[in-house]
């Protein structure tokens, strides 16, 4: 089985598209190729998983350097596709956008019978809100004519790091990821129904923390003080 997962978050690997990413990956247990991809440039590495090894046991000679992998290029006779990014008003990055438009053509041409999946995430607490952005990797696969195999999406994904998938806070996490990946590893399975995850935390809580700590964030990295925060370009 051979699978492309590519992260189409403007922040690339050091994110929650990334970090989702790596979650589903120690997921696939069927002996397969992985190609990492970010915005349609290769990433660091391919690895390759040998047929009596599981994801979690690749050692470095796994990895093939990206030099020896032609730039830019897209695998061919993938089984699944996974694209992963994150909510920007209520669509997909406009820099994610403009890949998509790039792979529309080649995508079809080197994996005509791959099932693409999309993982989403976003700030708000209700997953919900990223299915405008679903709709949009489903009309790009019938543009492409290619099939969509389901979607999961991540509510509150600012905190998805904050315990393990499964575990506390994230239990909802880790149960949709199994049933993600227990679709990908049947073969690229349709799913049933896409995936929407709230977090295992008060809503109110959440918010509260959000609202709290949004400003003094800003604050800090612009060099700001409070007042200026409520300052004015112009006088009334």
């Amino acid at each position: 089985m051979k699978i492309l997962m590519i992260n189409g978050s403007p922040s690339k690997p050091k994110s929650t598209s990334g970090y989702l990413l790596d979650q589903i990956e120690k997921k696939i247990s069927e002996p397969t190729e992985i190609v990492r991809l970010n915005q349609g440039d290769i990433e660091d590495v391919i690895y390759r998983i040998p047929s009596d090894r599981t994801p979690n046991d690749r050692t470095p000679n796994d990895r093939i350097p990206e030099n020896s992998i032609q730039k830019n290029s897209i695998p061919k006779n993938c089984d699944a596709i996974i694209f992963a990014f994150p909510l920007y008003f209520d669509a997909i990055p406009s820099s994610f956008l403009a890949t998509l438009k790039k792979l529309e053509t080649i995508v079809p041409d080197a994996s005509p019978g791959a099932k693409v999946y999309t993982v989403i995430n976003n700030a708000f607490y209700e997953p919900i809100n990223n299915r405008y952005a679903v709709s949009i990797i489903i009309n790009w696969c019938r543009k492409a004519n290619i099939t969509f195999g389901g979607a999961m999406c991540v509510g509150a994904g600012i905190i998805a790091e904050i315990s393990p998938p499964g575990v506390g806070p994230m239990k909802n996490l880790g149960i949709g990821i199994d049933t993600f990946t227990d679709a990908i590893n049947c073969c690229g399975k349709i799913l049933d129904e896409d995936i929407y995850i709230e977090p295992n935390y008060p809503r109110a809580e959440y918010v509260k923390s959000c609202n709290e700590n949004w400003n003094k964030a800003v604050a800090k990295i612009r060099g700001l003080t409070m007042e200026g925060l409520r300052s004015k370009p112009y006088s009334m």
